[in-house]
């Protein structure tokens, strides 16, 4: 649920001046100030929150909510300021009070306060949505993921269904932590716990023998899961709330580009009722790198991410290799030949436009494409990748090329991104 308009109805000028200068470091986040409530009742707007003053001459803040409550039809969530220190009751609730900010407050304490508030609005919200059966998006700092709990076999059947997924394809299943992990396993590696104490929350992603209550069709049939600790607050306070492990794949139709921001989310599933709790932008930006054992008790790469082999060997001594294309077995998540697409021909390469072209022998002309430069920062690369595969092409363009920077041959990071790169592409 994103935090798009704010209404702050307070006679404090001063303080309205603060907020504004605070708002402005924020660009998803659009304010209106307002020193009498009497203009703000008479917007026909309904913005996604309203921060009024307790105390102001015209009226209090509650007698305001209660006329807004009158004159709206929707549910408005709001929160009081107040120089005096107020319990949330019953009434302020049903009049869509969701916290109280006392004052005075600086404005980075406030804005802290204010998005703490709205963050465990949009968790209760959550945990209501999939009581109501209903499918959510939860954000992670590799890409947003379509979940739900591990527990409801109805809803991780409606994954499947939204995404147009196989069921041969297997779900990975978000823990809180270790611990939590631990219960669904029918055993530990012995390494697994070096892996998880350095990389978890975090990008990794270990696949183990499961338990018999995880469900089959979260597996595919086969008799290990793969679980993973996601690093993002919003989602670990999800998980630690419900506990119970969320089966959450990309939230995207099968096959297409990844989802990294919650605009991305609801360009797939804009019809359907998925509920999507908006963290932000992701910060890595691909999907994690997954890993698992053989029967001798080697590790194995399946699946390249941001954490590679060397990191690996870095963090823990643990030396995994890296399984290639043509070794992993369909079943593995992300293992499909086809994948990230987005929905116009894309290209890559570290040649020139003009020689790829004449290399390909394609009957495009250069002019028909956009070209992205990428950083030789892999990190960098990773993290807006799959926002430039959604991006709009201008009409007049055919297709995008992705040139390579000489620096993508000497950095395992990069293997992962020419991964993708390759899945989503209209060549090779």
């Amino acid at each position: 649920m994103s935090l798009n308009e704010i209404f702050f109805i307070d006679d404090d000028q001063d303080f309205q001046k603060i907020m504004e200068v605070c708002l402005q470091a924020s660009q998803d986040t659009r304010a209106r100030f307002f020193t009498d409530p009497r203009e703000a009742l008479a917007t026909v707007e309904s913005p996604d929150l309203i921060v009024v003053d307790h105390v102001m001459p015209e009226m209090s803040g509650v007698d305001f909510l209660r006329r807004r409550q009158e004159t709206k039809d929707n549910f408005q969530a709001s929160i009081i300021l107040s120089a005096n220190k107020i319990k949330l009751t019953k009434e302020l609730k049903d009049l869509g009070v969701i916290g109280v900010i006392e004052k005075p407050i600086g404005p980075k304490s406030f804005m802290k306060k204010l998005m703490a508030i709205w963050n465990e609005r949009q968790i209760q919200l959550a945990i209501k949505a999939y009581q109501d059966k209903r499918l959510v998006a939860i954000p992670t700092e590799t890409v947003y993921g379509l979940s739900a709990p591990i527990d409801q076999k109805d809803l991780i059947g409606k994954i499947f269904q939204l995404k147009e997924r196989p069921f041969f394809d297997p779900l990975i299943c978000h823990v809180y932590n270790k611990e939590q992990a631990k219960r669904y396993c029918r055993a530990w590696p012995k390494d697994a716990d070096l892996l998880c104490d350095h990389f978890w929350p975090g990008p990794l992603t270990i696949v183990v023998p499961k338990k018999n209550e995880v469900f089959d069709m979260i597996t595919s049939g086969l008799d290990t899961v793969a679980l993973r600790s996601p690093n993002h607050k919003l989602t670990l306070e999800l998980l630690k709330k419900i506990q119970v492990p969320l089966a959450a794949p990309s939230a995207n139709k099968f096959t297409k580009t990844s989802p990294t921001k919650p605009t991305h989310v609801l360009s797939y599933f804009s019809k359907e009722d998925v509920f999507i709790l908006d963290g932000g932008a992701c910060d890595i930006g691909i999907e994690s790198t997954i890993v698992g054992w053989n029967k001798d008790g080697e590790l194995s790469i399946l699946r390249e991410g941001m954490i590679t082999s060397q990191d690996i060997f870095e963090k823990t001594g643990i030396r995994a290799l890296v399984k290639k294309e043509g070794e992993l077995e369909q079943s593995t998540p992300g293992a499909h030949l086809v994948h990230y697409q987005p929905p116009y021909p894309l290209y890559y390469g570290s040649l020139d436009l003009k020689d790829f072209l004449e290399q390909k022998k394609m009957a495009l002309k250069p002019e028909q494409f956009e070209v992205i430069f990428l950083s030789p920062e892999p990190e960098l690369v990773a993290r807006e990748l799959y926002s430039f595969f959604l991006r709009d092409l201008k009409p007049s363009l055919k297709a995008r090329y992705f040139r390579l920077p000489k620096e993508a041959q000497d950095n395992e990071k990069w293997n992962a991104i020419i991964n993708r790169l390759k899945k989503a592409s209209s060549h090779d």
